[in-house]
């Protein structure tokens, strides 16, 4: 998985590696769907949240906006959930977007935002993180955003 060095800096301040990180997607819109990086991982215990701030660009082009054109030079704000505590992950589906939702000890929380070129990824995403709930073994095809 080739995720951007601030982001794993930022990671391997809580103990964790490239080689822990079982599966990710990646946000392009900030939580006012402002053009923003973001980076939703799983490890075997843990969902990390890793938001960039939002940067101005002069052009978006069709298809998508560019990720981590501004993630090489700032260190994202990075936030970590216990999968313990995690009861469920879904995505919500919205007309050109989606939103990443979990509960989490009982409470629904909106923990990203993403254009439709991401939602496979994150479609994903739940499913592994459904996986690893049940304590099941994660395969290739498991990885395969493609196959959603």
């Amino acid at each position: 998985m080739n995720l951007p060095k601030t982001f794993m800096y930022a990671a391997s301040k809580y103990g964790i590696s490239g080689e822990d990180i079982i599966f990710a997607a990646c946000g392009d819109f900030d939580m006012d769907y402002r053009f923003a990086d973001s980076i939703v991982a799983l490890t075997k215990t843990k969902l990390l949240l890793a938001a960039y701030p939002c940067q101005e660009k002069a052009e978006y082009r069709l298809g998508g906006y560019g990720s981590f054109e501004f993630a090489a030079s700032t260190e994202p704000a990075l936030c970590l959930y216990d999968l313990e505590q995690m009861e469920e992950l879904d995505v919500l589906r919205q007309i050109s977007s989606g939103i990443l939702l979990a509960r989490i000890d009982g409470a629904e929380r909106d923990l990203c935002h993403f254009s439709n070129t991401r939602m496979a990824a994150f479609t994903q995403l739940c499913k592994v993180f459904t996986k690893l709930k049940q304590n099941e073994d994660i395969t290739t095809e498991d990885l395969d955003v493609s196959k959603n």
